[in-house]
């Protein structure tokens, strides 16, 4: 990002910072002035000065604006304007304030629960209803565009805080009213989310923006990359549809959802789905048969969720920046930069690759394109693509290698703390000494906050702790930036917590955490959806520790051996939940044992053996009735223990 003072931009625009720049254009935030003082947030995009006399970018610019002009849909980013200001070709674009699906991915590595299955159907279903409209859109003389987008890929969908998805960067889009300097036997797009039939330079048409589309859903649910390896090996899994079935990546899942995604990864087209209505029927099919009651909502929350720090940050008016591969782009530019702000983001195995289907000459050039890497047209026999490839790879000697996507954490991302960390931030910097001077009621209030994160004090008790005093601060000045911040970092800390407790299977421990902080932060849906995980484990807990148990009981594994035992499995089961009646129950079942075992050896005179049944019996439960009276009997005088036993036994003996 580069920060400019605001300038007028013909009549009716005034551009803010410039968020991107490529090879061939410039992205800028902007706005859109009208009359009454109407305003309109935009991102304005302006071919690069430089290029204004080249007459092929110039028309592939042009091109890029009257076929965006036709794609009007809510999947899909809007383009308002086009023309030319002072010799500057520009396009007028939507403004969308959200994160890519590349960015989501990576931030859901983090925060596993807050994106699902679900979420990934959702957005496909999504981008296919975009696609849908694109692939059958007609020009005005009702002819068919038949547009191909060729591009689908994590940086060109588009997530906004409002949880709509938008499809974004037509400008490889191949359309029959626009040429777009696409010649046959050329290749546009990026390696690891082409079609086959798009890599080796064949016919393409819609069917292969469905094939990307099934790439993205099976990264999306899978968390990992479909392809991977130089960009060799990358090319040859790609034309051959080499990868680890999701069925193999992913077990466990609806087998109907394995079927879709399989047909939208069909190596054959004609297996393939053929429309993106088709596709996205059987995911909306998908979505109400695995959900009862799928949530419009939760895309929403979501992006919210997991970007709640720079939501709030961007909420409120304060910017922020993310620096990637050395540069620097606004948080909330809306990822309208296209194929010229895009591509330079990505690692090199992954920019748009341009080839043509002939001989090699062992020569190379890099043409005007942003991001492209060409090889020339030769004069011998021609090679088939696959081969070709293979050539380049290995006469050009640069290591290429796939890019991060699913990479555990993020520049932008928390990483995960300890118990230790998330107790104690680290201490202020030393102050330099000054004359003393009165503090401020927030300044004071700053100081108690300092002093209870020290001592670690986050959320209790209420009285004296990091979230009250910010709290208190945010009463006398809510725009005050250190007491939002630190409240974002005690509320993300919690959930961290929260988190390890969980996945120490301390579930009473999670729960309070849980509870308290959802009583600071009672909205903050990643505490409730751990909430919900508690429950869900602890009942799965004690429902495995129920089995084992019932297996010792019918084996008389009552208290031994001390690892394998009944006493042992239902006595985890009152430690995960008390009040548990599963282990309540058990344990009478144990002492009840017991007493049999006990009653047996007295009726047989076997005293020494009863009375050792019946301390073991009420060392499980030790309020048991009758083991406490037979411990009464036991204690009395050995004759009188005689008689009674005899007494017992005869009269067990008249009523058989």
């Amino acid at each position: 990002m580069s920060v400019v003072e605001s300038q007028t931009f013909g009549e009716k625009y005034v551009l803010f910072e410039r968020i991107g720049t490529g090879g061939m254009a410039e992205v800028y935030k902007g706005k859109l002035l009208g009359k009454e003082g109407f305003e309109k947030p935009v991102v304005i995009k302006k071919l690069l000065q430089q290029h204004a006399s080249n007459k092929e970018l110039t028309q592939v610019f042009i091109g890029e604006a009257r076929l965006a002009a036709l794609l009007q849909h809510d999947n899909i980013a809007a383009t308002y304007d086009f023309g030319q200001i002072d010799g500057d070709y520009f396009l007028a674009l939507e403004y969308l304030q959200g994160r890519d699906l590349f960015e989501v991915l990576q931030r859901a590595k983090e925060y596993r629960d807050l994106f699902t299955v679900q979420h990934a159907l959702m957005i496909a279903s999504k981008i296919c209803e975009g696609m849908e409209y694109a692939h059958n859109l007609k020009d005005l003389q009702q002819n068919s565009l038949n547009i191909v987008h060729r591009d689908l890929t994590p940086h060109n969908i588009f997530i906004t805080y409002e949880g709509r998805v938008k499809i974004i960067d037509f400008g490889i889009a191949k359309a029959e009213l626009v040429d777009n300097m696409t010649k046959e036997g050329v290749v546009k797009g990026k390696i690891s989310y082409m079609s086959p039939e798009q890599l080796s330079g064949g016919q393409v048409d819609s069917r292969s923006d469905i094939f990307s589309i099934g790439i993205l859903l099976y990264e999306m649910i899978s968390r990992q990359r479909m392809y991977t390896g130089d960009t060799g090996e990358l090319i040859r899994k790609c034309i051959t549809v080499d990868y680890d079935h999701l069925e193999e990546s992913v077990p466990g899942l609806d087998s109907g959802l394995y079927r879709t995604v399989d047909k939208a990864l069909a190596r054959d087209i004609e297996k393939r789905y053929q429309t993106c209505a088709e596709l996205q029927t059987d995911l909306d099919d998908l979505i109400y048969s695995l959900y009862e009651r799928p949530d419009p909502k939760i895309l929403k929350e979501t992006v919210r969720n997991l970007f709640s720090g720079e939501f709030d940050r961007e909420k409120s008016g304060r910017r922020t920046s993310t620096l990637i591969d050395g540069r620097t782009l606004n948080s909330h530019h809306g990822a309208q930069l296209l194929n010229e702000g895009g591509d330079d983001l990505l690692p090199e195995s992954e920019k748009t690759v341009v080839y043509d289907d002939c001989e090699l000459t062992g020569r190379e050039k890099t043409e005007i394109f942003d991001t492209v890497q060409t090889v020339p047209r030769g004069t011998a026999q021609r090679y088939k693509v696959f081969f070709s490839l293979a050539i380049i790879s290995s006469i050009i000697f640069i290591p290429i290698f796939t890019p991060p996507l699913f990479k555990k954490s993020s520049p932008s991302a928390p990483s995960p703390l300890t118990v230790q960390e998330a107790v104690k931030l680290p201490s202020p910097p030393a102050t330099v000494s000054r004359e003393v001077v009165p503090l401020s009621a927030v300044e004071k209030l700053a100081r108690r906050a300092e002093e209870a994160m020290q001592a670690g004090r986050l959320l209790q008790p209420a009285d004296d702790s990091v979230f009250k005093y910010y709290s208190d601060i945010l009463g006398i000045d809510p725009e005050d930036t250190a007491a939002r911040d630190g409240l974002l970092q005690i509320r993300e800390r919690s959930a961290v917590l929260a988190g390890e407790a969980l996945a120490a299977r301390k579930y009473n421990e999670a729960g309070k955490l849980v509870d308290i902080g959802l009583v600071a932060f009672p909205g903050y849906q990643r505490l409730h959806v751990l909430k919900s995980r508690i429950e869900s484990d602890r009942m799965e807990q004690i429902s495995l520790l129920d089995k084992k148990a019932k297996r010792s009981l019918s084996r008389n594994r009552l208290t031994t051996p001390a690892n394998d035992s009944a006493f042992l499995y239902f006595s985890e089961i009152k430690k995960l939940d008390p009040g548990s009646r599963v282990a309540k129950e058990g344990l009478t079942s144990i002492a009840d044992r017991y007493l049999l075992f006990a009653d047996s050896a007295y009726r047989q005179f076997e005293y020494e053996k009863s009375r050792v049944f019946v301390e073991k019996g009420l060392r499980v439960a030790p309020g048991h009735g009758e083991l406490k009276l037979m411990k009464e009997e036991l204690a009395k005088s050995k004759p009188e223990v005689f008689f009674k036993t005899l007494g017992k036994n005869i009269s067990s003996f008249f009523s058989q």
